[in-house]
């Protein structure tokens, strides 16, 4: 996987589909979660911010 800035993100995203937030653990495994509401918080420093539920 490519890592890509957050401004080369935004031109790939707009409209905000259904996106997959991956997160790396200290073991270097994956998580994977399915997100539909997200937005752009700040490109200095890069930020978005999504909401999940807890189930």
């Amino acid at each position: 996987m490519d890592k890509i800035n957050l401004v080369k993100a935004s031109e790939l995203t707009s409209p905000n589909p259904v996106t997959l937030v991956c997160t790396e653990k200290p073991d270097g495994s994956a998580n994977l979660a399915t997100v539909s509401w997200w937005t752009y918080l700040s490109f200095n420093p890069d930020m978005v911010a999504y909401a999940m539920a807890k189930t």
